[in-house]
């Protein structure tokens, strides 16, 4: 693990700076240390979010060999964010030692049988459930419960309660008991479809405001031998799946349009849904997309790869096939999404795929694909192309800001307002606007109208509010990276908030009020402005911080929440 910096990153070598992980030091970062040998831990790791509701970010490990649930069964380890240090000091590191994990540093998600390899695929998920607590899935595509290697992936929620049971001094769920309140489990379609290969959130891409999760199964064969698929499942409140054996199951080959659809392989051999991710919002109409990655798809020449964009929509997905929705990757029309094709015959573009968050700062989600036999830097040596997102495939009206510090001002139809590179003030105008603050310190005035979705970008971001508004009742999705609601001047408003409303709105601002968490909300109010905090309790002190007196709530000893004084608590 190595920790992010503004002071530069190792020493110079060769023209390049570089970490040397012999001597990374404690101030760089740790090592997660595996437990037994040939556990392959490490083989595949991911940030898993927030899971156990502390305010800091939490990481899974997968070691898709482990055997404590049987040879082969596999394991994940979860490791918790912490701002006390990590591990202990080994030969002139820090080291956690998995073979001795405690229940404050972490727990173990034990595979459920042998050949399992549970862990193969690690991932946050989001928060499915809509409890304001990040989730994680876990793939194992040797799973056999829908069939020899039909795979398998395992949905753990997240929680402030503690997780699993004391083993051996380590806390483990087991998944062969994962019960309905620890989790779910998703079941692979068909015999040799590998699901669980790869996994991933989606983001929100129904935009019902519940986050949703993409599984790949590369082996899947409803469009040819080994065209692949990739399968979507919708976050909800109500429950997932049926009771089987005292567990609750999602049968793929039963996949109702209210739990999810398909992502069917374009041609035979192309193994779509080996790499699956999020692609966060690509074209800018609100909703989140994804991406699918079909290695060895020939569009570009033999195994020159390809990948496949996914919009995200609230109209629904797909076509119905035998009682299942269906998104057919050889019929994918401009208004569903578009294909990434390889450059060259054996490049096998798609084998990784991601997010790339939005790196030129224009408002706008980016790609990132693999090509990991790319032979421009030499044979083998791969690639990876970056993709910038851009408003094709949709026709909402947009207002975009430029370097400057810009005011931009919507109007009453619904519209996408974008930030530029400066502080702006982004104004809507009461129609069901997206707002991206992108670079900056930014203002996004809602005054009382209505918004789709609010994404203050990077910098210090401000929500600004001219009437009553109810945080808990908003999708959990629907309003990202703020550190700033701002109430004030425009007489008696009434603001509800609660603990998931907090963390899933929040953004990071230790360094402004010097405080110990990761996500630190800060409202201002004026002295006729009521708040409700459900679930709060009492604050735990009060710091001046720009004129204003806040009173600081907290979870689990972190500082959370900042309340300006004047509001009048109900």
């Amino acid at each position: 693990m190595v920790f992010g910096a503004s002071g530069g990153f190792g020493s110079a070598v060769g023209g390049r700076q570089v970490i040397d992980l012999t001597s990374l030091s404690a101030a760089q970062g740790f090592i997660i240390q595996g437990d037994t040998a040939y556990d392959y831990a490490g083989a595949c790791v991911a940030a898993a979010g927030d899971v156990n509701g502390d305010g800091l970010g939490d990481i899974i490990i997968g070691a898709y060999a482990g055997d404590d649930g049987g040879d082969g069964a596999g394991e994940a380890y979860v490791v918790f964010g912490t701002t006390t240090g990590f591990g202990t000091a080994v030969g002139g590191r820090q080291v956690i030692d998995l073979t001795s994990l405690s229940a404050a540093q972490g727990f173990i998600i034990q595979g459920d049988t042998a050949g399992d390899f549970g862990g193969r695929s690690v991932s946050t998920a989001g928060d499915i459930n809509g409890d304001g607590l990040n989730d994680l899935i876990v793939g194992a595509s040797g799973g056999d419960d829908g069939g020899t290697n039909a795979g398998e992936a395992y949905v753990v929620f997240g929680t402030d309660g503690g997780f699993g049971t004391a083993v051996g001094g380590r806390q483990v769920i087991d998944l062969t008991s994962l019960s309905a309140t620890q989790g779910f489990v998703i079941q692979g379609d068909t015999e040799g479809d590998y699901a669980g290969r790869s996994v991933s959130a989606a983001g929100d891409v129904n935009g019902d405001g519940f986050d949703d999760m993409i599984v790949g199964a590369h082996g899947g064969e409803d469009g040819g031998a080994n065209a692949g698929a990739a399968y979507v499942v919708f976050g909800t409140d109500a429950g997932f799946g049926s009771a089987v054996g005292g567990r609750q199951v999602i049968d793929l080959t039963s996949l109702s349009a209210a739990q999810g659809f398909i992502v069917q392989g374009d041609a035979a051999g192309d193994l779509a849904g080996r790499g699956v991710s999020a692609a966060g919002d690509v074209n800018g109409d609100g909703f989140d997309d994804m991406i699918v990655g079909a290695l060895q798809g020939a569009d570009g020449g033999i195994d020159a790869g390809e990948a496949y964009v996914v919009f995200g929509t609230d109209g629904g997905f797909g076509t119905a096939v035998g009682g299942r929705q269906v998104i057919d990757l050889s019929l994918l029309s401009a208004a569903q999404g578009f294909i990434i094709q390889g450059d060259l015959p054996g490049d096998f573009a798609g084998v990784s795929v991601s997010a790339a968050g939005d790196i030129n700062s224009d408002g706008f989600a980016d790609l990132i694909v693999g090509a990991h036999g790319g032979d421009d830097g030499g044979i083998d040596a791969g690639e990876a192309y970056v993709l910038f997102g851009g408003p094709a495939g949709f026709t909402l009206p947009q207002v975009a800001g430029t370097s400057g510090n810009d005011a931009l001002t919507g109007s009453a139809v619904a519209e996408r307002l974008i930030g530029g590179l400066g502080n702006d003030l982004l104004i809507g105008g009461g129609g069901a606007d997206v707002f991206v603050g992108a670079a900056g310190d930014d203002i996004v005035d809602i005054g009382a109208g209505d918004f789709f979705r609010i994404d203050g970008g990077t910098g210090s971001d401000t929500l600004k509010v001219s009437g009553d508004l109810d945080f808990t009742a908003i999708g959990g999705s629907a309003i990202i990276g703020i550190e700033g609601i701002d109430s004030t001047g425009n007489g008696a408003q009434a603001l509800t908030l609660d603990i998931d409303a907090v963390l899933a709105i929040g953004a990071t601002n230790r360094d402004v009020l010097g405080t110990t968490a990761d996500n630190v909300l800060i409202l201002r109010g004026d002295a006729a402005d009521s708040l409700d905090l459900t679930g709060f309790g009492t604050a735990a002190s009060t710091i001046a911080f720009g004129g204003v007196d806040y009173d600081l709530y907290q979870i689990a000893g972190r500082t959370v929440l900042a309340v300006g004084t004047d509001f009048i608590l109900a």
